[in-house]
């Protein structure tokens, strides 16, 4: 878990910097290519349940260096929405080492103070059923994993 909620926005870019936290998502060729990076220290917890509690546990190091490359042109799912069906590979570091990853993925995008209300993310693979609730400023998301993929929704 990564967490920093008094982080200024990026007046340019997507880059932010903390204490201990260094994000950036690089559009490479619009529409078709992304570049993800994090270096950070995140908290490993047992119980996903404890981040809405006190949040305690072990202070362990976190980064990727991933790249997202589009498959399908872009689907709008409103007036400011839209999101892409393609390919994600690259490397998850953490304490105990690199993991390489490489498999489907959905890429959605919104602007404004908005967002999707629901996200449904999948194409049929069967990740391990799983629920997170995190609070923010609109509410709580709820993060669920089933047969269907990912679903994210705020409520």
């Amino acid at each position: 878990m990564v967490a920093e909620i008094d982080i200024a926005l990026p007046a340019e870019r997507w880059e932010i910097r903390a204490s201990g936290l260094w994000a950036d998502h690089v559009c490479e060729t619009a529409l078709e290519h992304w570049s993800y990076g994090l270096e950070a220290f995140a908290l490993e917890i047992e119980d996903p349940s404890e981040l809405l509690g006190k949040g305690l546990g072990l202070r362990v190091p976190l980064g990727w260096e991933l790249e997202f490359e589009a498959e399908q042109v872009a689907g709008w799912l409103g007036s400011c929405c839209y999101q892409q069906v393609g390919e994600l590979h690259g490397l998850i570091l953490t304490v105990d080492g690199e993991s390489a990853v490489e498999g489907p993925a959905v890429r959605t995008h919104w602007w404004g103070l908005g967002g999707p209300v629901e996200l449904h993310v999948g194409r049929g693979h069967r990740p391990v059923q799983t629920r997170v609730r995190l609070p923010s400023r609109r509410g709580i998301w709820q993060l669920a994993a089933g047969e269907n993929g990912l679903r994210v929704s705020c409520s």
